[in-house]
């Protein structure tokens, strides 16, 4: 199963972004993140991508994937491999991000929207996705120095019901504070 994960960021009054399907936790989407995406223009080249299946280290495409795209599994090459050929070419995927548009030609979606727009689209949970449970924001901090924050997509349970009453409750979820990624 999938951990879906969104991925903005915040420039004057302008948010952008898009959706990761695989490995979206603070563990691992967020590490990629923080360790490798500190440069604004490196995450502006990500968010150009459009969606994402996977998160590398390396915006560009595993030069397998360009080679035979987003299937590559399904080549004669690949095929060909033996086990540890295809177990060191795993783990050199991993290094790469893996996108929609650019490696299996599906339609590029990028979300772009007002800051205010994505206040009221956090505060009512109406992404057009309804599967990501982090969000990860590049925003500038009080000193105009880039930094990563998150949200983590919380649920109500019935005491949540009880005290803040059933039409606030409605949905179900909602997107906690943020929080430094460390």
């Amino acid at each position: 199963m999938s951990t879906n994960a969104m991925i903005f960021k915040m420039d004057n009054n302008k948010v952008r972004g898009i959706y990761c399907h695989w490995d979206g936790y603070p563990d691992y989407v967020g590490a990629i993140l923080r360790d490798s995406y500190q440069k604004p223009s490196k995450v502006d080249s990500l968010i150009n991508l459009g969606e994402v299946s996977s998160l590398g280290d390396n915006v560009s495409a595993h030069p397998f994937v360009k080679k035979y795209g987003f299937e590559y599994s399904m080549s004669e090459e690949y095929k060909k491999l033996n086990e540890y050929e295809k177990q060191t070419l795993s783990g050199e995927l991993k290094e790469y991000t893996l996108a929609y548009h650019r490696d299996r030609g599906e339609d590029l979606k990028i979300m772009e929207m007002t800051v205010e727009e994505f206040s009221n689209k956090l505060k009512n949970d109406n992404f057009p996705y309804s599967g990501p449970v982090y969000l990860y924001l590049m925003k500038a901090n009080k000193l105009k120095q880039y930094e990563w924050v998150y949200s983590e997509l919380e649920f109500f349970d019935e005491l949540d019901y009880q005290l803040l009453g059933n039409e606030f409750c409605s949905r179900g979820s909602y997107w906690s504070p943020f929080k430094p990624l460390r």
